[in-house]
C-alpha cells in the first residue's frame, strides 16, 4: 500500500520555519528593530515638543565639582555572535525539515516493492558446490596412516580428524564465516556420495577423544579405520562410475561398495 501524501499542513510548517529563519538572521545581523512613528499614524498625534526649563544660575552657589569618570558600558558584542549562531542552527533545522518533507513526498510517489516485477530465477536456490573427491581420498589415506603410526589412541584419532579437516579446506567448497572447522568438515563430507554413518562415527570418536573424560582405546582406533575405509570405498566407487559413464559404459558394471571390506575380512 502507498503512504498518504502530506497535505497543506506540511507547507504551512515549511513557510513558518522559513519566516522564523529570516527573522532570526535579520535580528542577528542588523540588531534590534525600532519603530519610529513620525506622523502619529500608530500611536496617535504626538504632543508638541516643549523645551525643558533652563536652570537658574545661582551666583552664591559654590562651584560644582568636576564629574567623575564614568565606567564604560559593558561589551555586548558577543551577543551578536550568539544570535548569528542561533540563526544558523535554526536555518539548518529548517532545511533538514524541508529535505525530510521532500523525501516523504518522493517515497509517496514511488510504487511499493510489492508492485515491482520479481526478477526471473530470484527464488531459485543456489547451486551447491561439490567437493573434489580425489582431495578427500588423499586426506582419508593420510588419516589412516596417522592411525597406524601414532601409538596413543587419543592423539591418533584427533590427528586423523585434523587430516580430514585439512582435506575439506582444500576440497574447493567455500566455508561460511559462521562455521567452525568441525562443522565445515562434516558439511563437506555430507556432500559426497558416501553415507552419513561413517562421518558421524568419526565425528563421535573425535569429540570423545578430544573432550571426553574417558580415554580412547585400540578398538576405537580400529573403528575409526573402518569408517575411513568405508568413506574411501564409496568415493572410489563414485569416481569409477563417473569414469565409466564418460566412456560410454554402465555405472553398475563394477562391484558394489562393500566388496573391499569383505575382501579384508577374508
Amino acid at each position: 500500500m502507498r503512504r498518504p501524501r502530506s497535505g497543506s499542513a506540511g507547507a504551512v510548517l515549511v513557510l513558518a520555519g522559513v519566516v522564523g529563519l529570516m527573522a532570526l538572521i535579520a535580528a542577528g545581523v542588523g540588531g534590534p528593530w525600532t519603530v519610529v512613528d513620525r506622523w502619529g499614524l500608530i500611536f496617535g498625534t504626538p504632543a508638541p515638543m516643549s523645551r525643558p526649563p533652563q536652570p537658574i544660575s545661582n551666583p552664591f552657589a559654590s562651584a560644582t565639582p568636576p564629574p567623575r569618570d564614568r565606567q564604560p558600558p559593558p561589551d555586548l558584542s558577543w551577543l551578536d555572535n550568539v544570535l548569528l549562531t542561533l540563526a544558523i542552527v535554526a536555518g539548518v533545522t529548517v532545511l533538514g525539515f524541508v529535505a525530510w518533507l521532500i523525501w516523504r513526498r518522493f517515497r509517496a510517489l514511488r510504487p511499493d516493492l510489492e508492485d515491482e516485477p520479481v526478477p526471473i530465477g530470484a527464488g531459485l536456490a543456489q547451486v551447491q558446490v561439490e567437493p573434489e573427491l580425489p582431495v578427500l581420498r588423499r586426506g582419508a589415506a593420510a588419516a589412516a596412516r596417522l592411525l597406524d603410526r601414532i601409538a596413543d589412541p587419543n592423539d591418533a584419532i584427533i590427528r586423523a580428524w585434523l587430516a580430514l579437516e585439512e582435506a575439506a579446506e582444500a576440497s574447493g567448497v567455500p566455508r561460511e564465516r559462521s562455521e567452525t572447522p568441525t562443522e565445515f568438515t562434516v558439511d563437506v563430507l555430507d556432500r559426497t556420495p558416501a553415507p552419513p554413518e561413517p562421518v558421524r562415527r568419526l565425528l563421535k570418536l573425535y569429540l570423545a577423544a578430544r573432550f571426553g573424560s574417558t580415554p580412547a582405546t585400540a578398538e576405537d582406533v580400529r573403528d575409526a579405520k573402518r569408517a575411513l575405509f568405508a568413506l574411501a570405498e564409496h568415493w572410489t566407487a563414485a569416481d569409477d562410475a563417473v569414469e565409466r559413464i564418460s566412456r560410454g559404459g554402465s555405472p553398475g558394471s563394477a562391484g558394489s561398495p562393500g566388496s573391499a571390506d569383505r575382501e579384508r575380512d577374508r
